[in-house]
């Protein structure tokens, strides 16, 4: 009896050394921009004008990391929670500044596209302030990303403000979990940045200095 008991104690501490030992299931990893964004027809497009700066994206605080977020808005949409078996693969500001700058260079409207680490003189900055970018549910089953950002463009020596919009948009995610809404996120970010390329092309100095810019 006394070597059973000293057998099973000695495999149920084997079993616990083995389960303190196991690593933690690796999550999921999600990037926010899929494939190259498409090239506009360079005949078709007017000629390239000057250099655009593209700053660093700007996020509130709990936009800055890598986890991804949503919201059940038909309980409390002011409460926000995160996959814990899914995350970003890079910082959400981060992706979107590079889908940002994907799309502005493939509108083929500027001569070159730069980003904040390029010593070039430019002749306008994009600066996006991302506000929201979150899977909201109006039920169970039913949810959409959700993008809100505040773009600003400034001119590229003193950094007077030239223009600044608002940007919102919704896209409806096929499945009610993490990939449903990394799904409707991709599309929802390609709607943003495409809208954003179109509005900062429209943008043309007047003579009184300030810009007008027209709504895509």
């Amino acid at each position: 009896m006394k070597a059973a008991r000293l057998t099973a104690g000695l495999a149920i501490a084997v079993l616990l050394g083995a389960c303190a030992t196991t690593p933690p299931p690796v999550p999921d990893q999600y990037t926010l921009v899929a494939g190259v964004p498409a090239v506009a027809d360079r005949a078709a497009a007017p000629v390239a004008r000057g250099v655009l700066r593209v700053a660093p994206v700007r996020a509130p605080a709990w936009l800055q990391g890598r986890g991804i977020c949503y919201r059940l808005t038909y309980h409390d949409a002011a409460q926000l929670a995160r996959y814990g078996d899914s995350v970003w693969a890079a910082p959400v500001s981060a992706m979107l500044d590079q889908a940002v700058q994907d799309a502005l260079a493939a509108s083929r409207r500027w001569r070159a596209v730069i980003g904040p680490g390029d010593d070039v003189p430019a002749a306008f900055t994009v600066r996006v302030r991302l506000l929201d970018l979150c899977q909201a549910f109006t039920g169970p089953r039913t949810s959409a990303a959700v993008l809100a950002a505040r773009v600003t463009v400034t001119d590229g020596a003193g950094g007077r403000v030239l223009a600044q919009r608002a940007f919102r948009y919704r896209q409806s995610a096929p499945t009610p979990d993490a990939a449903g809404g990394v799904h409707a996120a991709r599309a929802v970010v390609r709607t943003f940045a495409a809208a954003l390329a179109r509005w900062v092309a429209g943008l043309s100095p007047s003579p009184s200095g300030v810009t007008h810019g027209a709504t895509p």
